[in-house]
């Protein structure tokens, strides 16, 4: 209950009518850290939480809302990470259900030289490995 309950006031920042970039940064970030935090006990959230991220995803992209300086696409990158690191099979089976897994990977090569940190590096590495070693594809 309360991994959901901190989930909602995440995404009620990105459907609040005057949105403000910083709180969407600190949103992601923290969806990001929840997802990575819990691993494996965020399974069962996946299937109610990639539609909703996505369409937040979408939202966003549709007004334009990512301009790389308060609000980036390694924030929506960083999250699906987290995602393909727990389950990639549900992950990758959502994207592709969806028709983004192309965009995705468009996205990923397009930012892939903007994560300069060890912790971004390691995450598109677990991600990488995670999709190759245990994803029924």
């Amino acid at each position: 209950p309360y991994v959901q309950s901190l989930l909602n006031v995440c995404f009620s920042i990105f459907k609040n009518e005057s949105f403000d970039p910083i709180f969407g940064d600190s949103a992601f970030e923290l969806i990001e850290l929840i997802i990575l935090s819990m691993n494996t006990r965020f399974i069962p959230f996946l299937p109610r939480f990639l539609p909703e991220i996505f369409e937040v995803f979408k939202t966003l992209e549709a007004e334009d809302a990512f301009d790389g300086h308060m609000l980036h696409h390694l924030s929506i990158l960083k999250i699906f990470f987290g995602c393909f690191y727990i389950d990639p099979t549900t992950t990758l089976q959502f994207l592709k259900e969806n028709q983004f897994t192309g965009t995705f990977l468009q996205l990923w090569i397009k930012y892939s030289d903007d994560f300069q940190s060890v912790y971004g590096c390691k995450v598109q590495i677990l991600a990488a490995l995670r999709i190759l070693c245990d994803a029924d594809v």
